[in-house]
């Protein structure tokens, strides 16, 4: 049921393109900034699971807050990706169309 919302396809898009573009990474980046960047994106599938199960408003405001800072704190590793040129410039673009898909 789930899997149907758009916000959850295009998460699950940005997941897998980010989890396929850890090998570009340079082994120290790979395990500091690479390692965030998974984490964030995988927290962003419990943020929405929780806020689609949530039955009362507020809860589900909570969850969807949550949501929001993991996403915010990708967009950040992401940027610092791009400034120092940790990931190739054809991978970052196609990141950052589907951050702004997911931020729709």
């Amino acid at each position: 049921m789930i899997e149907k919302l758009s916000i959850y396809k295009d998460a699950y898009l940005l997941t897998n393109k980010l989890y396929n573009a850890m090998p570009q990474m340079d082994k120290m980046h790979r395990h500091t900034i690479g390692s965030r960047i998974l984490d964030s994106s995988l927290d962003m599938f419990k943020w929405i699971t929780l806020a689609n199960k949530a039955r009362e408003k507020q809860e589900r405001i909570k969850y969807l807050d949550e949501f929001m800072s993991s996403f915010e704190m990708l967009r950040v590793y992401l940027r610092i990706c791009a400034d120092n040129k940790i990931l190739k410039l054809n991978t970052l673009t196609d990141l950052f169309i589907l951050i702004d898909s997911v931020s729709k």
